[in-house]
């Protein structure tokens, strides 16, 4: 729920047409779902959910609040720097997934 809360109170995402659509459980994933630009696919972050700890730091998360909000902020960062352009995809069930970035 929090995580949710977090993602709607994005100010820049729709200015950047990014569109927050929902976050699931999907076994040790929490799948942010979006929407980008004009594309028909949702697209789908997945974030482990096994061994929780603050994005930037690394840091144990000391609440559910604190560790949306800089969810929030990593989604932001990676989305806005060109993350779905460079992070290799998978069609999934009619979404896309976003993972690691292959390098060449």
């Amino acid at each position: 729920m929090a995580v949710r809360e977090e993602l709607a109170d994005i100010e820049c995402w729709r200015s950047e047409k990014i569109n927050p659509e929902g976050v699931v459980q999907r076994g040790q994933d929490l799948l942010v779902w979006f929407r980008w630009n004009c594309n028909p696919h949702p697209y789908v972050f997945p974030v482990p959910l096994e061994d929780l700890a603050v994005p930037w730091t690394g840091e144990s998360v000391r609440s559910a609040r604190k560790w949306s909000a800089d969810l929030g902020g990593l989604l932001e960062e990676e989305l806005l720097t060109g993350y779905v352009a460079s992070a290799s995809r998978a069609l999934v069930g009619g979404r896309i997934e976003l993972r690691e970035p292959r390098w060449p």
